[in-house]
């Protein structure tokens, strides 16, 4: 019968099972590597060094703690090593404030400016942006803001744009719907303060903004 209690490879503690050991670890010896947690199977968080048995439970605390995606990879797409894809570049949520107040003059001011002195003309030109930005969004996952400050969004299992579908009616359109639910707006916008940083919108459409 195997015993619960766990031994610590560097200084011999004895520990009442592996998360207490795997604690003991991290605190009195720093993060974790393959010399001082020989157990077979485990595999370390490069970011925190936590242990974890098996690709799948470091790749969902990865996502969850780190913002980060893990891609296995190899000649011959059985397996192979573990990477991080766009791990380290999350966009900063300043980065994204400021896009998101760049897209906001763009369509705000030039609008009221030609409404006041050509009606027609300002809302051709309302048009006309909103039909960019939806095209920027499906080609680069990106609006003008967005280009402005050098982040774009990308699907978080692959770290590529989606397209029309992702950015523009479900991360886009869908959530301005939902919109309509009193506070959601100010909801969404407080989910970026997330370890992950990703809003409501990100949340629905499986998306994250990378810089």
């Amino acid at each position: 019968m195997e015993t619960r209690f766990q031994r610590c490879p560097q200084c011999g503690k004895t520990y009442d099972g592996p998360n207490l050991l795997d604690y003991h670890q991290r605190e009195a010896h720093g993060p974790g590597t393959p010399e001082s947690d020989p157990r077979p199977g485990r595999i370390f968080c490069s970011t925190c060094g936590l242990p974890f048995d098996g690709e799948g439970p470091l790749s969902h605390h990865k996502r969850e703690a780190h913002g980060e995606i893990l891609v296995t990879s190899s000649p011959s797409g059985r397996g192979g090593t573990v990477g991080r894809v766009g791990a380290a570049y999350l966009a900063g949520r300043g980065s994204r404030l400021v896009a998101a107040i760049v897209d906001g003059l763009v369509y705000v001011v030039p609008f009221f400016i030609l409404l006041f002195f050509a009606p027609v003309l300002g809302w051709l030109y309302f048009v006309a942006i909103l039909v960019f930005q939806m095209y920027l969004l499906s080609k680069d996952g990106q609006t003008i803001g967005k280009k402005v400050m050098d982040i774009r969004i990308v699907k978080v299992d692959t770290g590529e744009n989606r397209g029309f579908v992702t950015n523009v009616l479900v991360r886009t359109i869908l959530n301005g719907l939902i919109g309509i639910i009193p506070l959601y707006g100010l909801i969404d916008i407080l989910f970026i303060f997330r370890g992950d940083k990703r809003c409501i919108h990100d949340l629905i459409a499986g998306t994250k903004v990378v810089a």
